[in-house]
């Protein structure tokens, strides 16, 4: 099955390729922030600074408000194997959206068929602490300026080009 991270600033349409995605080749996906909420965040967030939540739900709603915190938990967890979420959450799903991290991403990208960079700078802010991953760090980009509508016949055409490759 082909993988694929998709990465971009927060609320820059990452979640909407990813459902385009799903819809149009079946391949799957998560919310990588409830995935590693699970795995790192909360029980880190809970040790290190006495953070607890209720509920993974709860963690995951909050984290909005601790960026640079859950980037910490995930390079706890992830140690001197940068691959490891990248590797654990591939095993689950065929997309990645939302990897962070740039040393991370650089070392899990061969775990990947293609990255893809979404872009809405021309109507929504671009600066996200917790982002260090470059436009050009990723196989191709999407610019996501237009109407859902525009953005839907970009990512179909994409899925149409790979639809041959998927087993």
């Amino acid at each position: 099955m082909m993988k694929i991270f998709i990465v971009g600033p927060g609320r820059h349409g990452k979640d909407t390729v990813a459902q385009m995605i799903q819809a149009n080749l079946g391949l799957t996906f998560t919310s990588s922030s409830l995935f590693v909420a699970e795995r790192a965040c909360r029980p880190w967030l809970a040790e290190q600074y006495g953070i607890e939540y209720e509920t993974l739900q709860e963690c995951y709603a909050d984290r909005v408000n601790h960026r640079l915190k859950w980037r910490e938990a995930i390079e706890d967890y992830c140690g001197d194997d940068l691959q490891r979420m990248s590797r654990e959450l591939f095993a689950e799903f065929d997309l990645y959206v939302g990897i962070r991290r740039r040393e991370e991403f650089l070392a899990s990208k061969r775990l990947a068929d293609i990255s893809i960079w979404v872009d809405a700078s021309d109507r929504v802010p671009t600066k996200d602490v917790s982002l260090d991953i470059l436009p050009d760090d990723c196989t191709i980009a999407i610019a996501n300026n237009g109407s859902l509508a525009d953005l839907s016949c970009k990512v179909n055409q994409l899925c149409w080009t790979w639809a041959g490759n998927i087993d």
